[in-house]
Parts: C-alpha cells; sequence; structure tokens
C-alpha cells in the first residue's frame, strides 16, 4: 500500500467515482482503542508519521481530549489509497471518508449523527475486557442505521504478552467476545424482522471469521490480519521490500512492532474489508434509503409518496445525468478556527521522494504515478450531480418540512414565502475535511462527506439542502436526550446577550446540549453529564462567549404522578357540565407493565395515532353531510408491510399487559385516545365510553357529531401532562379515564367557533386538573442507574470511587 501524500488532482479524481468511495465510522466502547486506529489510517496519507501513529490522537485536536486521553467530538477524515487485492491479485483505489467517534456515554449523541451519513461501521473491542455497554449500544445504533458491520477485535497482544493466556483461553476469549456481539444483533434482528421467513444466519448480519467481516489486530502494534490473510502467512511473512531500520532497531519492542506492522499492517487490512464489505455510495442498499427519507411516516400520502419515489433512483445511483437533483444532509454544525482554513494558510510545498521516478516498483502502485492515472482517469463515470461554483442557491429544508402538491408545482416563490420550514440560502465555501485542516475546493461530487460554510445563521443542527423543493427532509433520529440541568448565568447582567449568543452557538456546535429559558427568564443548560459539561463551559469561556458566567449546582428535573389502584374506574368521578357537553373523567396510575410497553414503543404509536388523523374542516364537512349513511368505522391500514407487522407485534405486547395488569384495565388495549406528546413520560388517555368509538387504531369519524370536540379533549389532555398543578412539571406514569362524554344538544359544525373550542378546550384540561388533584400526588425524582464493568482480577476487592 502507497503511504504518500495524495495530490488534490488525484482526491477531484476519485471523488467523481463512486465505486472507490466507502463511508466509515469507527465505533468503540471507551479506551478501546478507536483513536489509535484513526491514527493509522492517518498515517497512511502522511498526516501523521507511522512511529507516531497510536500516540499522537490527530483528530483529537481539543486541550481537554489530549489531557483527559478521551475523544469528546466526532471527527472527519477524508484519506485516499491504493491498495493490493492479493485475492484478485490487483491494485484498488479507495477513497475512505472516515468519521472517529467518541466512546463517552455522554457524547453517544455523536455516534448517530456519524451513523447517519455512513454505509459502513467498524466496530472495536477491547479482547481483554471484552464487550461493554457503549460496544452493544454502539451495534444498536449501527444496526438501525442500516451500516454494514466489521468487528475488530482489539489488543490481541494483551492476551499473550499480559494475561499469558494459551491457545485454549486466547480462543475461548475470541469466541464469547464474537458471541457477545452476534447477540446484540439477534436481538435486534428479531424485533425489527417479526415474522420474516430468512434466518438471520442467512441475512449477512452476523460476524463471522470466515466471512472477512471479523478482523484480529493489535491497534498499538498496528498490525491486524482476517483467517483468509494468516492461512496464506506461510507463502512469506515479510518480503524484503517492506524491511525498513526499525526491523534492526536495539529496542525489541520497537523491532517486533516493525516486524508485524511490515508483514500484515492493520491499516491495510482495515481498508481492503471495508472495501470488500462496505457498500460504495452508489450502491446503497435500498433499507438504508428508506429509514432515511423516512418511508414508513410518508407512504400514505401519494404526492409525498411520489416524491420519495423520484429520488430513490439518485440515492440508488449517485452516476446519474446532470439533470438529476443535488440533494446533501447536514449531520451536524461545528465550529472551526479561521487559522485551519486552507485559504487563510501559507502554502505549502511538498517534495517528491528522491527515488519517486527511480524505483520501478515504487511507480507501479504508486498513487501519483502519472501514467497510471491517466490511465484509469477515462473510466470513471460521467455525469456526476455536484454543488460547483454554477449553483448558488440551493433550498434549505427543516426537520419539519412537508412539501405542497399544488404551491409546489404552481407557485413555488409564494410557498417559499408563506412557509417557514423552508428558505434560499446561498452555498459560499465548500471543504474537504482532514480532521482538523479543512481544504477549500470548488465542488464535491455525490457520495463524499464536505464541510459547508456561510451557514451558521440558517441551520441550528440538522437539514436538507435540495434543488428542489418536491423533496422531504432527511429523517433526523434523536438517540439521546441531556439529563443534567443547571442554571447560567453572565457575571455582568449587561453581558446576557453575548450569553445568548455563546449559548446558540454551543447549541449549534454540539448535537446533545439543550439550552432553554424559563418563564422567569432563568436559562437553564441541558447536558448529558459532568464531562459534557465541562466541554460546554470549555468551549463558551474559550469560543463562543468568552465572558465571565457562574453556573449553578445540578438542578433536579422533577416529575408529577398519583398513586391510586382503584377496583372501579366509574366511582370518585369528575365531572364536566357545559351547556353542550357533559363529561367524566378519572385519573389513575398506569401499571408498570403497560408503560413499559408504551415508552419502548412510543415513536410507532404516536405514528399510528397520526396517522389516523382528521383535521377539523374534514370531521366538519363529514358532519354537515345529513345525506351520509352511518358508516362503519375502520381502520385506515398502513401500506408498508413492516409497519404492519410492528403494529401486530405491539398490539400483542399490549395487549399482554393489559391482562397482566388485571382489575379495570383487563380488555382496554383496543381503548388508547391518545398517548401524548412525552416519550420519556409516558401517560394514557384511555376511552372508557361504550358508545363512543374511539381509539388511535381507527380514523376519525364525523359521523359521531362528538368528534367535533374531541380534539379539544387531546389538547387538553397533551397541555396538562406537560405541566402539572403541582409545581409544572411535567406528568409522568398517569391514565386518565373517560368514562363519559355526551353531547346534551345537536351541535352543527357552524356552532363550532374559535371561541367556542378555547372555551371547551380550558373547561377539560380543568376537569383533568380537578381528576388528578383528587388523587394521592406525589413528586417523582429521577433515579440515575450505572452498570460497572471490571476485569475478573478485580472482583471482590474494594474500590473507592
Amino acid at each position: 500500500m502507497d503511504s504518500l501524500k495524495p495530490t488534490f488532482e488525484e482526491l477531484n479524481f476519485c471523488m467523481r467515482d463512486p465505486s472507490c468511495i466507502r463511508n466509515v465510522c469507527i465505533l468503540a466502547h471507551v479506551d478501546h482503542g478507536k483513536t489509535t486506529v484513526s491514527d493509522l489510517l492517518l498515517a497512511t496519507n502522511r498526516l501523521v508519521s507511522k512511529r507516531m501513529a497510536g500516540f499522537l490522537r490527530y483528530l483529537d485536536d481539543r486541550p481537554d481530549e489530549q489531557e483527559r486521553g478521551i475523544t469528546m467530538k466526532s471527527s472527519a477524515v477524508s484519506l485516499l489509497n491504493l491498495i493490493h487485492d492479493v485475492e484478485n491479485d490487483k491494485n484498488r483505489r479507495i477513497l475512505l471518508n472516515l468519521i472517529d467517534t467518541p466512546g463517552h456515554i455522554d457524547f453517544s449523541s455523536e455516534v448517530g449523527v456519524a451513523l447517519r451519513v455512513c454505509d459502513g461501521a467498524i466496530i472495536l473491542v477491547d479482547l481483554v475486557e471484552g464487550v461493554c455497554v457503549q460496544t452493544r449500544e454502539s451495534i444498536k445504533k449501527a444496526f438501525e442505521e442500516k451500516a454494514k458491520m466489521i468487528l475488530i477485535l482489539n489488543k490481541f497482544d494483551r492476551l499473550v504478552v499480559e494475561l499469558k493466556k494459551d491457545l485454549e483461553g486466547i480462543f475461548q476469549c475470541i469466541l464469547r467476545a464474537i458471541e457477545d456481539c452476534n447477540a446484540t444483533v439477534a436481538e435486534h434482528y428479531q424485533y425489527e424482522y417479526l415474522d420474516n421467513d430468512l434466518d438471520i444466519e442467512d441475512a449477512g448480519l452476523l460476524f463471522s471469521p470466515d466471512t472477512g467481516n471479523v478482523i484480529f489486530a493489535s491497534a498499538v502494534d498496528a498490525w491486524g490480519f482476517t483467517t483468509k490473510q494468516i492461512a496464506r502467512m506461510f507463502i512469506g511473512l515479510v518480503k524484503n521490500e517492506t524491511v525498513d531500520s526499525d526491523m534492526n532497531h536495539n529496542d525489541p519492542k520497537v523491532q517486533v512492532r516493525a516486524i508485524l506492522q511490515g508483514w500484515i499492517p492493520l491499516s491495510t487490512i482495515m481498508l481492503l474489508q471495508c472495501l470488500k464489505l462496505v457498500p460504495s455510495p452508489s450502491q446503497m442498499d435500498k433499507k438504508k434509503i428508506e429509514y432515511l427519507l423516512n418511508l414508513n411516516h410518508f407512504c400514505e400520502d401519494h404526492f409525498l409518496n411520489r416524491c420519495i419515489e423520484d429520488v430513490v433512483p439518485y440515492f440508488e445511483n449517485s452516476s446519474v445525468e446532470p439533470s438529476a437533483p443535488t440533494v446533501a444532509y447536514i449531520s451536524k454544525m461545528f465550529c472551526v478556527d479561521k487559522k485551519n482554513l486552507s485559504q487563510n494558510k501559507p502554502k505549502v510545498f511538498f517534495p517528491r521522494p528522491r527515488d519517486y521516478n527511480n524505483t520501478k516498483q515504487q511507480s507501479d502502485t504508486s498513487l501519483h504515478n502519472e501514467e497510471e492515472f491517466k490511465r484509469t482517469e477515462s473510466e470513471a463515470p460521467d455525469g456526476l450531480k455536484y454543488i460547483d461554483d454554477e449553483i448558488v442557491t440551493i433550498y434549505l429544508l427543516s426537520n419539519s418540512y412537508i412539501p405542497n402538491v399544488e404551491k409546489v408545482s404552481e407557485h413555488p416563490d409564494e410557498f417559499i414565502e408563506s412557509n417557514k420550514h423552508v428558505e434560499k440560502v446561498t452555498i459560499k465555501d465548500l471543504y474537504m475535511l482532514f480532521g482538523r485542516e479543512l481544504m477549500l475546493v470548488d465542488f464535491v461530487p455525490a457520495g463524499n462527506f464536505c464541510g459547508i460554510g456561510g451557514l451558521e445563521s440558517h441551520v441550528i443542527r440538522t437539514a436538507t439542502l435540495s434543488s428542489t423543493l418536491k423533496m422531504v427532509p432527511i429523517t433526523e433520529r434523536l438517540n439521546s436526550k441531556p439529563v443534567v440541568r443547571h442554571a447560567i448565568e453572565p457575571a455582568n447582567p449587561k453581558e446576557l446577550p453575548i450569553l445568548h449568543h455563546g449559548l446558540k452557538l454551543l447549541m449549534q456546535s454540539d448535537s446533545c446540549v439543550e439550552v432553554i429559558m424559563q418563564k422567569t427568564g432563568e436559562l437553564i443548560i441541558l447536558t448529558a453529564g459532568d464531562v459534557h459539561l465541562g466541554k460546554c463551559i470549555e468551549d463558551l469561556q474559550t469560543k463562543f462567549a468568552r465572558i465571565e458566567f457562574h453556573v449553578s449546582s445540578p438542578m433536579v428535573s422533577l416529575r408529577e404522578t398519583i398513586i391510586n389502584d382503584p377496583s372501579d374506574f366509574h366511582s370518585n368521578n369528575t365531572i364536566l357540565e357545559t351547556a353542550q357537553l357533559v363529561m367524566s373523567v378519572i385519573a389513575v396510575t398506569l401499571p408498570e407493565a403497560i408503560n413499559t410497553v408504551v415508552k419502548n414503543n412510543f415513536e410507532l404509536l404516536t405514528t399510528v395515532e397520526e396517522h389516523q388523523y382528521k383535521s377539523f374542516i374534514d370531521i366538519a364537512k363529514q358532519c354537515a353531510d345529513r345525506h351520509v349513511d352511518r358508516k362503519i368505522i375502520s381502520e385506515k391500514v398502513f401500506k408498508s408491510e413492516a409497519t404492519k407487522r410492528r403494529i401486530v407485534h405491539v398490539k400483542e405486547h399490549l395487549k399482554s399487559a393489559f391482562q397482566s395488569s388485571g382489575g379495570c384495565w383487563n380488555g382496554l388495549q383496543e381503548s388508547i385516545w391518545s398517548v401524548g406528546h412525552g416519550g420519556d413520560c409516558v401517560n394514557l388517555l384511555i376511552n372508557n365510553v361504550t358508545d363512543y368509538c374511539r381509539n388511535i387504531y381507527i380514523e376519525l369519524n364525523g359521523d359521531d357529531r362528538r368528534a367535533l370536540f374531541d380534539h379539544c379533549v387531546i389538547k387538553a389532555f397533551n397541555i396538562l401532562c406537560e405541566a402539572g398543578p403541582l409545581c409544572e412539571e411535567p406528568l409522568t406514569n398517569c391514565a386518565f379515564v373517560v368514562n363519559q362524554f355526551e353531547l346534551k344538544t345537536d351541535v352543527l359544525p357552524e356552532d363550532v367557533t374559535a371561541q367556542t373550542t378555547s372555551a371547551m378546550e380550558s373547561a377539560i384540561r380543568e376537569t383533568f386538573r380537578r381528576a388528578f388533584e383528587k388523587q394521592d400526588r406525589r413528586l417523582v425524582e429521577p433515579m440515575y442507574i450505572t452498570d460497572i464493568q471490571v476485569n475478573t482480577s478485580i472482583l471482590g476487592k474494594r474500590i473507592t470511587f
């Protein structure tokens, strides 16, 4: 493998050929070797020296990262290499767009952001420590994001040098690590692909050395191999042309490292297996495309489904005609020191090695071989769609953007002006990413990573860029929410606007941090933990605000709930009686079994509820038509077979949960009126009205005039759940059971005005509040559960934290 620094012309050529591009991220538990492996890959392009690889931690460019020895943010780099494929006996180019991600749990949101733009994931496991908590989380997220996984069993040398294990002990460590990883994959496969006839062993998802997706390695010594490659070891362990001075070094450790690295470099193995196993951007998996475009969510709308169908072929093959739309996903915003931009750096000349034109073997394999470059240049596909200086404006779509079939086609300018979720922006600067260094370029072909300058005033965290308005935004998946709260204020009150601006920049650059303003005007910063908070404070002090400020002690986030176990839902009801409506409701504690099922499937249940939703205008039209025969309320069926299977699966779990809860709950699994808005705080609205057919699985029917006030009930329920009566904290683990919902008079659609709706909503919310206050109320504090994993040699010893 050549280790010369590639020229921009060579990068330019390979960027235009999606078949040689691989977008990959590295995932692992903290201290399992991600950054060391990244250094080895960087050494292939001479961004770091081979001797310093693993010690320099080049992508950890923050001082606190170097000080703590952990990665706190994702870093991307593009690496171009020419490697020799022994099996096919030919040289192959690979442009590896690599993202190094943090392993610390405080920064786990960075992992999901990285996976969304990658087709492959390298999972590292320390063979001594085994599969840890973040390893399982990494596999779970890679599986959810449809990324092809490669497993690296790292620190192989420790089994021999430190633990002195024999062959059987080594084999058991390897077997245990692979089985633990496969168990995690199988767990998620069985849930996602329920009732699928394809066995997991035939799906190509499991880790198995004979398929090549398992690499045995020692990153610190820079060597690695697969089982196929070790089988050829007797052909020649170390070829003379790989020999260097370190092989004759006086230090045995340096000598062994040089021999093993020369025998079979880990960076070469990783590049080769990525090239073989990870799909190129032009061969993106269809499931990955549907996941990115959230097809299950939009498949019921004909126009939106058509928008997706029109762009899917371009995702499946980025080598398309010039008329193809330009689409790019902004996965995260990050702060860059201006001195690291190439236009602000002095020009540097990199001389060629002295033997560049004299060594025949080098000229045969080097990326800098001009004849080879010219010969293969014509093989690159034509017509790649890319962002260049001819495209000065493009549409920026927020995550809530939904195209409108009429306005998009007939009046696009009016549609943009009236829609707050889309705007026109100008692309000013494009950059290739090389870790802390950014190179200004004129264009970026499809399938590549890039940095875009000048959008900081338009994007908070994520967005979609599109040259067409007939496009749905690429899905943002929230991986974790910050849980630690601190109040923050400037030392000088006059500098409050500066702090505001600094916090906004912090939110842009960090995908996990949140900033909220209380009704009292107090600023609250939410982080994932103490380490994450320290990083945020450092960023505010040195980059974004640069003022003195104070941070309070951690603030406990409370929840409001009730404690009761009624034997009958019809006793002790709270009654609402207005001129138009009579309603009775009781607030009860939600059983733990039901809570767990709803919480684990909250996103799907919310999608089901939204799918059956009917606007008030449609309901009013249906109510106004007196000649329509009474219809049987039916379920609007999803088109997606996968979604239908998941709904059946969840219904079975809910039925079991309601039955196990016993008493009044038995049989109410088909009576869920609404699941609320807060996924982390589960509350249910239950319809126990005998003659009002209403639940989340059926479409709201306007034949029943009570449907005119249905949205008032749901909105009042959600408002109370967001701020309870005790101290305006969110409600949790509560259920409001509606036992009576009757109209006193015949209500016509024209009778339901904005004023009557607002008054009805307030009255129903007050009824829910009084029903809550009738029960034994409690304030709930959060409980933090910590999993501690240690080596078996430490078990039984006393450890102080």
